[in-house]
């Protein structure tokens, strides 16, 4: 299960007074903690295509490490390459586990994913723990950037974590933001 990190203080208390309708039962406090809602902002990167087109790109982390992440709000799931993800887990590709299911996207009809458990997955202030990864070859994608003369892909962030967390893209300030 993931488990995400909010920073101290990120609450704020409130007290309710219930006076109830009988007046053997005396009214009482109850204290009450809210969340707050924190935006954090994330630097966007808009990388221009041949044609008119554009790509978005955000920085983030595996396990303490850099990852450069292309936002896809058409992607239903969050992916990270199973070629490039070796140098952010202690594991070997060979201990991966696999799903039964195929998966589809990526410019292709299916694919074989599987899945591993990466300590730390962090976008900006945006900390997963224990977070459930799944891993899809992205060989194809890579090629086609490196064609372009573009930087490689760790991964994808999907609209599985973009709708959780409430992403909003602020296309004139280059900022993704997130509500966590």
């Amino acid at each position: 299960m993931d488990t995400r990190n909010r920073c101290k203080g990120n609450y704020r208390r409130i007290k309710i007074i219930f006076i109830p309708e009988s007046p053997k039962i005396g009214a009482f406090f109850v204290n009450i903690f809210l969340w707050k809602t924190m935006i954090i902002k994330i630097p966007v990167r808009f990388v221009k295509l041949e044609a008119d087109g554009f790509h978005l790109f955000v920085d983030a982390e595996l396990n303490g490490k850099r990852i450069n992440m292309l936002v896809d709000t058409g992607a239903s799931k969050t992916v990270f390459d199973i070629n490039r993800i070796s140098k952010f887990v202690r594991k070997r590709k060979k201990s991966f586990k696999s799903f039964e299911n195929l998966s589809t996207g990526l410019g292709t009809n299916t694919m074989k994913s599987h899945f591993t458990k990466v300590k730390k997955f962090c976008i900006s202030e945006l900390k997963l723990e224990n977070y459930n990864a799944i891993l899809l070859d992205m060989t194809h994608v890579n090629q086609s950037y490196e064609m372009l003369g573009m930087q490689a892909i760790d991964g994808v962030l999907g609209s599985d974590l973009l709708m959780e967390y409430k992403a909003v893209i602020d296309y004139k300030s280059l900022i993704l933001k997130l509500s966590i």
